[in-house]
């Protein structure tokens, strides 16, 4: 199949998305379009409406997934019917380090259960 009848398509898609996913999105659509080519009913509608909507899912999908575990020191918590900045909460190089560990391992954790 050739992929590059459907650049414009995909182009169509990911510029709709922050630019720093771009490069991502365009990644991802390319390796979506087997499995959308493999699940097309002709019957249903045209490959390129399909192909629209499947693609258009999957980059709303990737850049949730990506959003998800992204902490940063702005992020509110609730304590205790608190509210506080993650910055707040840090005393001491410590607790930065284990801030870090804690998401590393949310985020590791995360990837593993998509697989």
């Amino acid at each position: 199949m050739n992929y590059q009848q459907y650049y414009p398509l995909i182009h169509s898609i990911i510029n709709k998305y922050p630019s720093k996913y771009r490069e991502d999105l365009f990644n991802e659509c390319i390796i979506q379009l087997a499995s959308i080519f493999n699940r097309f009913d002709k019957e249903k509608g045209t490959i390129q409406g399909f192909a629209y909507k499947r693609l258009n899912g999957h980059c709303k999908d990737f850049i949730s997934t990506q959003n998800e575990y992204q902490l940063t020191l702005d992020n509110f918590t609730i304590d205790d019917g608190e509210e506080s900045r993650f910055s707040d909460l840090i005393q001491d190089e410590n607790d930065v380090e284990e801030i870090n560990s804690v998401a590393h391992r949310v985020q590791v954790n995360e990837q593993q259960s998509v697989f």
